[in-house]
């Protein structure tokens, strides 16, 4: 391509796509791009994501939540789910439009989670036989799990294909450049982001939220309507509480005054009309399966003054190392914000 003229978003992509290749430098290959940190923040985010479970309830539900503000009709949903299904066991003709226009190499398992297969397949050059055994064994259940994210992430955006060809009339390109709109195309991200979500010291889940703000913004002005269902959901949830407890609005919010730190500073936090064994109150936080979450979280820590917290909410200067060094001085995780047992 020397010479000549390339969209900007296209050469991005193609020089974000390189292998950096290590230099005689020790510091570079322990923090440069592709050094010893960033494949450790891999790691980190695949721990987070791919290998935690809650995270892969998180992210059906979320993209469940992006399909309705999408503009897809509620109850089309689960029928556009199951159709996606069927298309990757049949390998339809939707299937094959998805996997044309980059359904596999734009999704966050693709892009963001380690994989480390190749990695592997250098070590067979090593001469410890068993080394390679236990790493062969470990990259095969990485890449597998890393392969059930991804499938995820396939059937929502062959859900959305199918809806914008069928019910919107639109052509294949169209439909599936929507999809990747709103079932996040992760390969076409500016290099500050691409290299932020890998640096030692960055925002290791930026690019979702690079991606998901936009959209509700979108939403907000467009069709603000969309999101009166799950405005809906809370109320209906308070008032659940309130007839199965006989209680009222002051009672909940004394209650609420006696939340633990971490629970006040979630702004998702729903109490639900059920006792556990020993008559405490249940709780759900519901800012962790939503589209909006983190932005909830930050305005209410915001509202409260705490700056600090807020920031650590947004994932600034978080990561593998910055985590190990917090969880050292306070005793308190940052991913989950619960209190590190002794």
């Amino acid at each position: 391509l020397r010479g000549l003229y390339v969209r900007k978003e296209i050469h991005e992509d193609l020089v974000g796509a390189y292998n950096f290749i290590q230099t005689d430098s020790l510091l570079e290959n322990i923090f440069g791009q592709g050094g010893t940190l960033t494949k450790l923040g891999q790691a980190w985010k695949t721990s987070k994501v791919a290998l935690n479970v809650p995270s892969h309830f998180r992210n059906m539900m979320g993209n469940t939540i992006m399909l309705h503000l999408s503009g897809m009709p509620m109850h089309r949903v689960p029928q556009r789910l199951v159709q996606a299904i069927d298309s990757i066991v049949r390998k339809d003709d939707f299937y094959k439009i998805a996997v044309k226009y980059g359904l596999k190499e734009a999704t966050f398992a693709n892009r963001e989670l380690a994989r480390i297969r190749d990695e592997w397949m250098l070590l067979q050059k090593s001469k410890q036989p068993t080394a390679n055994i236990i790493h062969a064994m470990g990259a095969k259940f990485v890449n597998a799990v890393g392969d059930v994210y991804q499938f995820e992430e396939a059937v929502f955006k062959i859900a959305k294909l199918i809806d914008g060809m069928e019910r919107q009339g639109l052509s294949e390109a169209a439909a599936m450049i929507e999809s990747h709109k709103w079932v996040f195309d992760y390969s076409l991200v500016p290099r500050a982001v691409r290299y932020l979500r890998n640096a030692p010291f960055g925002v290791p889940f930026l690019s979702y939220t690079y991606f998901v703000l936009p959209r509700l913004a979108e939403v907000a002005v467009k069709r603000p309507w969309a999101y009166l269902p799950y405005i809906a959901a809370g109320y209906a949830m308070q008032e659940a509480v309130m007839a199965a407890f006989g209680a009222d609005d002051d009672d909940l919010d004394k209650l609420k005054e006696a939340y633990p730190e971490w629970m006040k500073s979630k702004g998702g936090m729903y109490l639900v009309p059920k006792r556990d064994q020993e008559g405490r109150l249940q709780m759900v936080d519901l800012g962790y399966t939503v589209p909006w979450g983190m932005l909830a979280d930050v305005i209410a820590q915001v509202g409260r003054g705490e700056f600090r917290q807020s920031a650590e909410t947004m994932g600034l200067l978080s990561g593998p190392i910055p985590d190990i060094i917090a969880a050292w001085q306070t005793g308190i995780d940052p991913f989950s914000g619960r209190e590190i047992a002794a």
